[in-house]
């Protein structure tokens, strides 16, 4: 992933503090691109730790690696900006829906649909990712089934005493992390759950563990004209136009 991939999936997540320092980072590019992390900090007015602690947030294993794809990322990607703010984020969503329509794979989708067909359904999302989730059980109750949401972390912990083989659970989340569910991975592989991920994040160590997972595209960083305005898109929107897309296949095919 490039580093603006990186940063629209991460940046829900990052402290007030983290988003400071990011934005900075995102209104002047070049300052990292062109100084080792001491003077990028002086010229930021922030502290070199704020500077490495937001490189490993985006998965980079210190600042140079950080440092190296924003250089790369900028020598690929120099265009002229649009003028109209509503023309940056309709060309940021056109991007996206583009990609999507390249990295969905019919075949995954025929097979959720038979799990949708035969299984009880559970969707789970924590935080941001739980918007997705329930509306995956609403669009659910508009074919007439019945599914439920999972969308806090005690509820999680207690799902493994309720399900078994005949459910399957879809998660919902932007960064793929294992944090809160690699426990409860393990115990719903054990009951021979069918786990599905649906998630921006195709580095997410979640994968290796799915019946099937869909990695959809993350809405590219948009420099947007005001400084004070916020910087990214919020990657929800893209899990909403899956559902749609899942819930088309599952009325074509569900018979």
């Amino acid at each position: 992933m490039n580093p603006m991939q990186k940063i629209s999936i991460y940046y829900a997540g990052l402290t007030k503090a983290e988003k400071s320092t990011c934005d900075l980072i995102l209104d002047h590019p070049e300052i990292v691109i062109e100084n080792p992390i001491a003077e990028a900090a002086r010229l930021y007015n922030v502290s070199p730790s704020s500077i490495l602690r937001l490189s490993k947030k985006l998965e980079y294993k210190g600042y140079s690696e950080f440092r190296y794809a924003l250089e790369a990322y900028q020598k690929e990607n120099h265009t002229t900006p649009q003028n109209k703010l509503y023309a940056k984020v309709l060309d940021t969503y056109n991007s996206s829906l583009k990609e999507m329509n390249q990295c969905i794979d019919e075949e995954q989708m025929l097979q959720l649909v038979t799990l949708l067909k035969n299984k009880n359904v559970i969707t789970v999302g924590v935080g941001n990712s739980s918007l997705p989730a329930q509306q995956f059980v609403y669009s659910f109750y508009m074919q007439d089934r019945i599914g439920k949401c999972i969308d806090d972390t005690i509820k999680l912990s207690f799902l493994d005493k309720a399900i078994n083989q005949d459910y399957v659970v879809i998660i919902f989340s932007v960064t793929g992390n294992m944090g809160i569910y690699s426990q409860e991975v393990k115990k719903w592989k054990a009951a021979n759950v069918s786990l599905v991920l649906i998630t921006t994040n195709p580095e997410s160590k979640l994968i290796e563990d799915m019946s099937l997972s869909f990695v959809l595209p993350s809405l590219p960083i948009t420099i947007l004209t005001q400084e004070a305005q916020p910087k990214y898109l919020e990657n929800r929107s893209i899990f909403f136009v899956f559902i749609d897309i899942v819930m088309a296949y599952y009325t074509q095919y569900k018979d």
